[in-house]
């Protein structure tokens, strides 16, 4: 579940934190399916350091007490009274933990099998045109290698890919809204920008709030005028810059 920073920071209001207390470092966590069943078989024990001691040590304590009486804590020649404290902070037992700071830089190979095919191979096995093919290696985005290989990421279309993501699953986005997950989604150091999104989502600026929601070019008819009608049926008035990446 993906929190905003506002939501985060009503959340340490109520529990009474300090945000500039907090280590910087976040990590997920996914409860197992019988978390919720185990939820009260344990309770935490807090004791003074000898009696610690005494437990690494390998010797037992004995709580004893009958139902009616209040329970006490027996070491082997101690006895010591027992005291309930109720805290509203969730207190985890996790094994094995380590946040991204506490993971060392190594060097893993990964048993990668690639498969590459020349355009030969493509032409001659694939039941289309050439022009077909061609067309369509360019909607993948695939790209023909020579030699030694570098690549390079493209800003515009990781913007792009996440904004589809995160539209994909919502009817309709506030705009202000979106933006600021949509920033916040993509990696540090990219910017995103409303142009990037043109034949894939539709901003309304009439309403109020201003909306978002996902309209793709491959959505459409391709007949001309079947678009067209179907482009006017969302909308009465369109700006020539609005339609333009539909109507291409």
């Amino acid at each position: 579940m993906r929190r905003t920073r506002d939501e985060v920071d009503a959340t340490l209001q109520i529990a009474k934190l300090n945000a500039a207390e907090l280590l910087p470092t976040v990590h997920c966590l996914g409860f197992g399916p019988g978390a919720s069943a185990a939820a009260g078989d344990f309770c935490l024990l807090e004791l003074e350091p000898a009696l610690c001691q005494q437990l690494e040590a390998g010797h037992s304590l004995v709580i004893r007490g009958d139902k009616d009486e209040n329970a006490v804590l027996c070491s082997k020649d101690k006895t010591y009274d027992m005291k309930i404290a109720d805290t509203s902070n969730m207190l985890l037992f996790i094994p094995g933990c380590k946040t991204p700071d506490q993971m060392k830089m190594e060097e893993t190979h990964c048993n990668i099998i690639h498969t590459e095919y020349t355009t030969e191979d493509l032409l001659d096995q694939i039941q289309a045109s050439e022009e077909e093919i061609m067309a369509q290696l360019q909607v993948l985005n695939a790209c023909e290698i020579g030699g030694e290989v570098y690549f390079e990421l493209s800003a515009d279309k990781i913007c792009r890919a996440t904004a589809q993501m995160l539209l994909q699953n919502a009817v309709k986005f506030n705009l202000a809204e979106f933006q600021e997950v949509w920033q916040q989604s993509v990696p540090e150091g990219v910017m995103t920008r409303l142009d990037q999104l043109k034949g894939l989502a539709l901003v309304d600026r009439q309403s109020r709030p201003e909306l978002i929601f996902l309209l793709k070019v491959d959505d459409l008819p391709e007949d001309s005028r079947e678009r067209l009608n179907s482009l006017f049926s969302l909308r009465e008035k369109w700006t020539e810059e609005d339609i333009a990446p539909y109507i291409e």
